[in-house]
């Protein structure tokens, strides 16, 4: 029995197979469940390490050599999917903004220019702050009364003046003694990538059903499920006469986003207590105080060089786009995610029974992604559920316009404003059939 540099490697690569996995499943970007298969990678270097103890020179350098050429040609075939065949979007987006003389910096690029206006900041979403430990307060909103940077899909960086609580609106709507609809989802609600006057919420009240009605408009970037629930809770004026509640689904990643937030402390509560507070309409200086340390923060790993994409290093070495082509190719069942739908299921009642004690009536909209995506899978577990609950439904699945690439920047994955329209239309003629 013998131990040499080749042995020690292979168990060396079995830890660190292992350790990528267990990465994956606690920072993982998918919603169903992981293949056992996963574990065959760790499980198969153990055991050549062990096998190879007992090998003589001649079979242990062919298998040494074997392994050498299958990694090479696993590595060659994901790096030419990853960058020939499916290149990174935010390269490609930034080569076609130099070429049309569009803006190419990031937020953290500007925010030097930006901090010199005391009136301007950056956009931060709620889901930064997510984590397992223990914290005195998990902020729901933005920045408050600040001319806020959102995003660059079109050669532009949109912004909207956030209103009192961070959200995007005018602060004067919290003054009306009626808020005739609330709108709760992630960016898609928040306006993402167009100026204030292009966003959902604007072209909605040009629109019948809302026309010259107050629309309070609570979505942020990022927000799933559980923080759209969370707040609602929190930023509903329960003194004043709420007629509306629109949920904005989002098929593509609403589901990944509450994998993420069901592993938040502060976040759980609201599904365990169903009184639980932050009392944030209270406390938005702290809220404030908060962002702005995290700003500080990003900014000076920004500057520093250390914002360094480990989930981009960590895909690449668990080869997931060769794996994501050959399921593909063969067509492999994927094992939903039972939990995630229970839990789901757990937000919507919640929801719905804070609707019938607040008397307002909820609607749910659910808006597909533009391209197939791993939350269709779960299309009909969704609406079944809806339904289940007697939630009003605005199912968007039936119209073709989200596929269209007229509604969309050519790199981008936000509405642009023709989209933003478009959905309006689709909305509001919905309604209208109720």
């Amino acid at each position: 029995m013998r131990i040499n540099f080749f042995i020690i490697f292979l168990f060396f690569l079995s830890i660190l197979s292992f350790l990528l996995i267990y990465h994956r499943l606690d920072n993982s970007l998918s919603i169903n469940k992981p293949s056992f298969f996963y574990f065959l990678i760790p499980v198969t270097f153990f055991i050549l390490s062990i096998v190879s103890l007992f090998l003589s020179k001649k079979n242990l350098f062919f298998l040494s050599y074997t392994l050498i050429v299958i990694t090479f040609i696993s590595y060659s075939v994901e790096g030419f999917l990853k960058f020939i065949i499916y290149p990174d979007i935010n390269k490609v987006r930034k080569t076609y903004f130099e070429k049309n003389n569009y803006d190419i910096r990031n937020k953290f690029e500007i925010f030097d220019e930006i901090e010199k206006k005391l009136d301007k900041t950056i956009s931060v979403p709620p889901q930064i702050f997510l984590s397992k430990d223990d914290k005195k307060i998990l902020p729901l909103s933005g920045l408050s009364n600040k001319m806020t940077i959102i995003c660059n899909e079109s050669g532009y960086f949109s912004s909207y003046f956030s209103d009192r609580y961070g959200f995007n609106n005018n602060n004067k709507i919290y003054d009306e003694d009626e808020i005739f609809s609330i709108f709760i989802g992630d960016s898609f609600t928040n306006g993402y990538c167009v100026n204030t006057q292009n966003n959902l919420i604007s072209n909605l009240q040009s629109k019948n059903f809302f026309k010259e009605k107050n629309i309070l408009n609570l979505g942020y970037g990022g927000n799933g499920p559980l923080l759209s629930y969370a707040t609602l809770r929190e930023y509903l004026n329960k003194n004043k006469n709420t007629k509306y509640v629109f949920w904005l689904y989002y098929e593509p990643n609403d589901l990944i986003e509450l994998t993420k937030e069901i592993k938040d402390s502060i976040l759980k509560k609201y599904l365990k207590n169903l009184s639980f507070s932050q009392n944030l309409i209270l406390k938005q200086k702290e809220v404030d105080f908060i962002i702005n340390e995290k700003i500080q923060n990003e900014k000076i790993q920004f500057n520093q060089n250390k914002i360094v994409s480990t989930n981009k290093l960590t895909a690449f070495l668990s080869l997931d786009e060769t794996r994501r082509y050959i399921f593909k190719l063969t067509n492999s069942p994927i094992k939903k995610n039972k939990e995630i739908i229970d839990l789901f299921s757990i937000i919507v009642k919640n929801l719905k029974n804070f609707s019938n004690k607040e008397n307002f009536e909820l609607i749910f909209i659910y808006l597909p992604g533009k391209k197939l995506n791993e939350g269709s899978l779960y299309y009909k577990d969704i609406i079944s559920l809806i339904n289940k609950e007697k939630v009003k439904l605005i199912d968007l699945s039936s119209s073709n316009f989200y596929k269209k690439n007229i509604f969309y920047p050519k790199y981008g994955e936000h509405f642009n404003q023709k989209g933003y329209e478009e959905l309006s239309i689709k909305i509001h003629n919905e309604l209208s059939q109720m």
